[in-house]
């Protein structure tokens, strides 16, 4: 456990940790609420069926080009412009309800942008915590 510990007492990793962590609870919060909405404009288990399309098919696109960019590019960058862009995304959806001009086509928009861009931070972020505690 005492491991654990060391890690978060570094600066640079706890800041990585803890804005992953942010992250992956707005990526479940934002998967339920795009679902909600989803159920609640068009009422079929078939709008449901195509968000996920428009969420996971992108991913693969995503992929292609996340790596390329992450390697050619400040992955620091990268994740915080990446972050910004779901998170505004996102955001327009209540902006769009809230006005009574949200569709359907806005939820797998926004589900296509959210699928292509998850790819970021899945490859951006390390798995091994050592990358981020070489550098002071």
């Amino acid at each position: 456990m005492h491991v654990y510990a060391a890690l978060l007492r570094n600066r640079r990793f706890a800041l990585v940790w803890g804005g992953a962590t942010v992250s992956t609870f707005g990526d479940g919060a934002a998967w339920v609420a795009l679902s909600w909405a989803v159920l609640r404009l068009d009422g079929s288990a078939r709008g449901l069926g195509w968000l996920v399309f428009a969420y996971t098919a992108p991913v693969v696109i995503g992929g292609l080009v996340a790596g390329r960019l992450l390697d050619r590019f400040d992955r620091r960058r990268l994740l915080i412009v990446d972050n910004m862009v779901r998170g505004a995304v996102m955001a327009a959806v209540p902006v769009l309800y809230s006005t009574g001009e949200l569709h359907i086509w806005h939820l797998y928009g926004a589900a296509a942008v959210y699928g292509v861009l998850k790819m970021f931070p899945l490859a951006g972020i390390p798995r091994h915590s050592r990358v981020f505690c070489w550098r002071s």
